[in-house]
């Protein structure tokens, strides 16, 4: 189980890094609501491409790469914290390369 405090300071830190401050990169959290499962998750936005990386106290991670409405990539993954600052850098990439 991924410990959801320490996933969003994680995403934030990414966030505060040259490409996510150029990608105007956002973090946010589910409420805790009584729901099973929460999620934390990162946005970024520029010229080009929209992305998402949103990440479940389950372990399970979803990247959308995309512009308005259009999804031009989804992954849906099961990972642990120590991966999730690589696959935001690698979302936060392909943003920058779309």
């Amino acid at each position: 189980m991924i410990d959801i405090d320490a996933l969003v300071a994680l995403m934030r830190e990414r966030a505060q890094t040259p490409a996510g401050r150029a990608a105007g990169a956002a973090v946010d959290r589910s409420a805790d609501d009584g729901r099973p499962k929460h999620a934390a998750w990162i946005t970024f936005r520029s010229a080009g491409a929209d992305g998402q990386v949103t990440v479940w106290d389950s372990g399970e991670a979803e990247t959308v790469i995309g512009l308005g409405d259009e999804v031009r990539q989804a992954h849906h993954r099961d990972l642990t914290l120590p991966p999730v600052a690589a696959l935001v850098d690698e979302t936060l990439a392909m943003i920058g390369d779309a």
